[in-house]
């Protein structure tokens, strides 16, 4: 409708809301994963008794807990509370990320229809990359010290450090520089971003052409592969 709000920009809104929803219900998930994948749990040699070989003495190692062990083990030393570290940060973050997404992703794509194909899959897959680039570049700092808050471990009872303390601690060991820590891995995520935003470009191309009824099969596919490759790089 012309002199209304874009699709992007609405879509940012949108996602900005369900972004927030998710990260407060998807939190003590966020939180055993972030404890499964630390090196700290994973890699921490959990040893038995010796067995006593000639010439050799082996240690029986247990594998990483499953994550229902995790869960239970937050509950029963940390309490309920450990399962919702870090969701400060993240309820900071979600909206001005969904945001800077989009926002990005808009304004490079409207300068890329000038000198490419406009509305081409390249268009798409360039502007999808440098709005994912964007987008982590300028919230990492968030993921970090969310990250480290629902690393730390605590005793029932116990008040852990809140997010501006972490945010100092990081400062002063690691300078800004500190900050950015595991950023690469960030940017090599953005192919999420590319696949989601290849997607919604199809699917708002398909309801653009006369098609509004989200019940089509090209329409479940769309969502279902966006929910899969969503699924697949994020866990």
């Amino acid at each position: 409708q012309a002199g209304g709000p874009s699709l992007e920009g609405r879509g940012s809104g949108k996602a900005r809301c369900g972004g927030t929803a998710g990260a407060i219900l998807t939190c003590p998930l966020e939180v055993v994963k972030t404890r499964l994948q630390s090196s700290q749990l994973a890699l921490r040699p959990l040893c038995l008794s010796e067995i006593q070989l000639p010439g050799m003495s082996v240690r029986l190692m247990n594998p990483t807990p499953p994550a229902p062990g995790v869960l239970k083990t937050i509950l029963e030393k940390e309490g309920m509370r450990s399962l919702f570290r870090g969701l400060g940060p993240n309820l900071v973050g979600v909206a001005p990320s969904r945001a800077i997404y989009f926002a990005a992703y808009s304004g490079v794509k409207e300068r890329l229809n000038t000198v490419l194909v406009p509305e081409s899959k390249k268009v798409h897959m360039l502007s999808a990359a440098c709005a994912g680039i964007t987008s982590a570049t300028l919230t990492n700092p968030i993921w970090l010290v969310k990250t480290r808050m629902q690393l730390e471990a605590r005793v029932k009872g116990e008040l852990g450090s809140n997010a501006l303390q972490c945010a100092v601690h990081v400062y002063r060991t690691g300078g800004l520089l500190g900050f950015y820590r595991g950023i690469t891995a960030s940017y090599a995520g953005v192919s999420e971003t590319i696949i989601h935003f290849v997607i919604y470009e199809a699917l708002k191309q398909h309801l653009r052409n006369g098609h509004h009824s989200l019940s089509t099969p090209f329409t479940c596919c769309c969502l279902q592969n966006m929910c899969l490759m969503h699924c697949i790089s994020t866990w």
